[in-house]
């Protein structure tokens, strides 16, 4: 190798130094000027954009000093014609890279509120951002490849049908990881929130895993849902606005009860426990249906917090047994 050639290859390492000091510099400069806005603010969404912006926007300034500084050394002034030559095919990589980096930057800022705020598991998140990270970065290399007229639809078919062999041999498990991520982007609870199944059942929501949910009903038990079970539930929250729990009972009595008197014996009841977080004013007492010989009666009231819905669903039975037996 001759001096001269060695002499392009330094002033090449020399400009690309360069363009990463210059690209750091203007990456703090948006940090300083950004951060009298972002301190105004309660997420923490814009702090994380700026954040991931850092390497594509030294890249981009790599590219535009070595494109710029390139044509003043007659050794190097090669590059900038295949600057021009392949400008959309580097303009397609820039454009997916900096798309991946706001991409992680957006479940990334879900994945902080999920686990700082709402009370629910999120580690499911970042595996999604390296996979939307890499997906989206394959998409702008088969762009680029394409402008450069390579044929990539040899390389797409053959991917696809790896895709389509291994998505049919795994479309279950797939089902129930893509189902768990819908579930922690959606958040329709909290863990500890109280909900009621579409069976009638009343449990309570422990964790919600790569491939299952598990749940506890009101004796201690451990239910295991698979996610694209436990998503495809109509499901009612009980423990929404946050700190409540809806309290539910259904009692059924004979027909010829004093259904009036039934009513407020049990509002009686309620009230002498308004010490302990039961919303006496909050109660409904609705009868749902009525048999040749029996009633069907719907009970609900408000109850502060949790942990108490067996004791009370317990007091309100004995309640209801006593004043049947005084008929």
């Amino acid at each position: 190798m001759d001096f001269s050639a060695m002499q392009d290859i330094a002033v090449l390492l020399a400009i690309l130094i360069a363009g990463f000091a210059v690209g750091k510099l203007i990456h703090g400069l948006i940090v300083f000027v950004s951060r009298g806005v972002s301190s105004r603010t309660a997420s923490r969404l814009d702090d994380l954009i700026i954040e991931y912006i850092e390497n594509p926007l030294k890249a981009v300034t790599i590219l535009l000093f070595v494109y710029a500084f390139t044509g003043f050394f007659p050794g190097l002034s090669f590059i900038q014609g295949l600057f021009a030559q392949y400008f959309l095919a580097i303009f397609a990589l820039s454009v997916s890279y900096l798309l991946a980096e706001l991409v992680g930057a957006l479940l990334k800022w879900h994945y902080i509120e999920g686990k700082e705020k709402l009370n629910f598991d999120t580690s499911l998140l970042p595996f999604l951002r390296r996979v939307s990270k890499l997906l989206i970065l394959l998409a702008g290399l088969s762009v680029s490849l394409g402008i450069l007229g390579v044929n990539v639809t040899g390389i797409l078919a053959i991917t696809g049908v790896i895709g389509l062999v291994l998505g049919l041999a795994s479309q279950e498990t797939l089902a129930n990881i893509f189902a768990g991520l819908a579930l922690q982007l959606d958040r329709p609870a909290s863990y500890g929130d109280y909900l009621r199944l579409i069976s009638g059942d009343i449990v309570r929501l422990r964790k919600v895993g790569t491939r299952s949910t598990k749940l506890e009903d009101l004796y201690g038990n451990t239910v295991v849902l698979s996610n694209s079970e436990f998503a495809k539930q109509r499901i009612v929250n009980l423990s929404r606005p946050k700190g409540c729990t809806r309290f539910e009972a259904i009692i059924e009595v004979p027909l010829n009860i004093d259904v009036d008197g039934l009513q407020r014996s049990l509002l009686a009841a309620i009230s002498e426990k308004k010490a302990e977080g039961i919303d006496a004013q909050s109660a409904l007492f609705v009868v749902e249906r009525v048999g040749k010989d029996f009633i069907i009666i719907h009970f609900s009231c408000t109850l502060q917090g949790d942990g108490r819905i067996v004791k009370l669903r317990d007091f309100i039975s004995r309640r209801a047994i006593e004043f049947m037996r005084k008929q």
